[in-house]
């Protein structure tokens, strides 16, 4: 009987040292700490911008604006047409002028036939430009001289031969119009003055 008792008590020592060694080894030995979850900082893209319609409809005008505005004519070459269109103008009088000197005006004045005929100055002539009434649209004047001559004879024949003088001149004018394109011919204004030839000393001459 004490010899069941003793063997009782050493495995009930036996069993509680296990006890004990294990639950010392369980708080000696600590438990692996979870592994840290390192998150990566991905940095979010940024927003896109939306193209608003008005964005759209204002750079569209924009860039219409300037496309038009690089087609478009300057002042200065505006006037430079005005300036060619002036030369033709007047290259174009003095070809069809009358009377000229091939087909003379003949009259009788007291005891003395007196030729005459007209000459235009290509060479003569200004030109003159101002805002029209609508942007982009201008008036043009274009002013040159036309010089007459006479020629005088005992007879009619006579005249038409006779050496010729000048005797006076006058300036004429004439308008153009400008309407965004090209100039156009509006009207003969009529003479802007004129001068006996002793007072036009720079168009005076002698014609046969």
């Amino acid at each position: 009987m004490r010899l069941l008792l003793a063997i009782t008590a050493i495995v009930g020592l036996m069993s509680g040292c296990a006890w004990s060694s294990s639950s010392e080894t369980t708080q000696t030995t600590p438990a692996s700490a979870p592994a840290e979850t390192v998150e990566e900082t991905v940095p979010e893209p940024e927003p896109v911008k939306a193209t608003s319609a008005k964005t759209t409809k204002t750079s569209s005008k924009t860039a219409t604006s300037k496309k038009a505005a690089k087609g478009a004519r300057s002042e200065a070459q505006i006037k430079a047409e005005l300036d060619q269109t002036a030369q033709k103008l007047v290259n174009q009088s003095a070809r069809t002028l009358l009377p000229n000197k091939a087909n003379k005006e003949v009259r009788q004045a007291g005891g003395q036939w007196v030729a005459t005929y007209n000459e235009v100055n290509t060479k003569n002539y200004s030109t003159e430009m101002k805002p029209g009434s609508t942007p982009g649209m201008y008036v043009g004047i274009i002013q040159y001289t036309e010089n007459i001559f006479e020629c005088r004879g005992a007879t009619r024949q006579a005249a038409l031969s006779a050496p010729c003088e000048q005797a006076r001149s006058r300036r004429m004018r004439e308008l153009i119009s400008y309407d965004g394109k090209k100039w156009n011919y509006l009207a003969f204004v009529g003479f802007a003055g004129g001068c006996e030839a002793s007072a036009c000393a720079h168009d005076t001459g002698t014609k046969n």
